[in-house]
This record gives C-alpha cells, sequence and structure tokens, in this order.
C-alpha cells in the first residue's frame, strides 16, 4: 500500500505550471495538518527534498465554496470561454431566485387561506351550535309553561349537560394539542 501512495506523491510533486509561491510557515501548517490524518505520508514526506516538499505541500492546497454563484475565479474561466456566460448565469441565478420568492409566496398565501377558511368554519360551528342551543332552551322554557314541566327540564338539562361536556372535551383537547406542539417543538434539530 505505501508504494502506491509514493508514486502518486512522486506524480504529484512536479511543480504545476504558474504555481505561486508559498511560505514555509504556510506549508509547514499544512503538513502538520495532513499529516496528523495521515499518519502514512509523514514516512513519505520524510524521504522527500525540502524543495519538493515544498512543491507537493503547496499543491495540496484545497479551497471550499458555497453559494448560488460559481466562484469568482470559475466566473472568470467561464468569461474566457465563452463572453456572455457570466452575464447569462448571473440571470439565471436571478431567475431561479424570483421562482424561489414567488413560490413562496404562492405557499404563504394559501397557507393564510386555509387559516382563514379554519377560522370560519370554527366560527360558523359555534354560531350554529349557540342558535341549536338557545332554540332547545326556549323550547325547554316553553314546555314549562305549558305544563309540561318534566319534559322541559329534561330539554334543559340536555342542552346544559351538552354545553358542559362540550367546553370541557373541547378544553381538554385544546391542552392536549399545546402539549404536542410544546414537545414537537422541543424535539425539532434547530
Amino acid at each position: 500500500m505505501e508504494r502506491p501512495i509514493q508514486e502518486e506523491l512522486k506524480e504529484e510533486s512536479q511543480p504545476p505550471s504558474g504555481a505561486a509561491e508559498s511560505t514555509s510557515e504556510e506549508v509547514e501548517d499544512t503538513s502538520s495538518e495532513l499529516i496528523e490524518k495521515h499518519p502514512e505520508v509523514e514516512r513519505i514526506l520524510e524521504k522527500l527534498d525540502p524543495q519538493d516538499k515544498d512543491v507537493l505541500m503547496t499543491s495540496m492546497r484545497q479551497e471550499m465554496y458555497s453559494g448560488p454563484l460559481p466562484h469568482p475565479d470559475h466566473l472568470k474561466g467561464y468569461a474566457e470561454c465563452y463572453p456572455d456566460a457570466p452575464k447569462e448565469i448571473f440571470e439565471m441565478v436571478k431567475k431561479q431566485m424570483d421562482h424561489r420568492h414567488d413560490m413562496d409566496s404562492k405557499r404563504t398565501e394559501l397557507q393564510k387561506d386555509n387559516l382563514n377558511k379554519h377560522y370560519f368554519n370554527l366560527n360558523l360551528g359555534l354560531i350554529c351550535g349557540f342558535i341549536l342551543a338557545f332554540t332547545f332552551l326556549i323550547s325547554g322554557v316553553v314546555l314549562i309553561l305549558m305544563d309540561k314541566g318534566g319534559y322541559g327540564l329534561f330539554v334543559i338539562s340536555t342542552v346544559i349537560v351538552s354545553l358542559v361536556g362540550f367546553f370541557v372535551i373541547g378544553k381538554r383537547h385544546k391542552d392536549d394539542e399545546t402539549e404536542n406542539n410544546d414537545s414537537n417543538e422541543s424535539q425539532e434539530p434547530e
């Protein structure tokens, strides 16, 4: 296994055309990081001349870039191949961002509409329930006034028990939802 690594390092140790000069401090920092990660590299580096070691470590530089646009150096490379490429890339990224913003605003609008419909249905249910309960209460009072006291009290007590049960169950259900939402928020990764 040591043989192929040495061959790779010999191939990479050739100075690239137009390679930038680097200070020995930078090379030492990079080599120490590399040696910590890969101990077999230390044995190979010990066999190289200091000049070859500098060239090798310079050529092993890694750069990371992230974003919606290519790295500026890459844009220059695209411009060398196709002069209008950077302009087209910027336009493409702008169109993608506009599309994403448009989709986000549509999603937000749909969520808002669904929430409005949900609250409308809740309010309509409360109003209809109030009208129905009030109608039964009035019917119970009318029955009592017509000397049908037993039936009237039965209707009134049924309405009262139903309303109390509805509010108790509704409160318990609301508490359970709040508890579930709190536990879901605490489980979400940050």
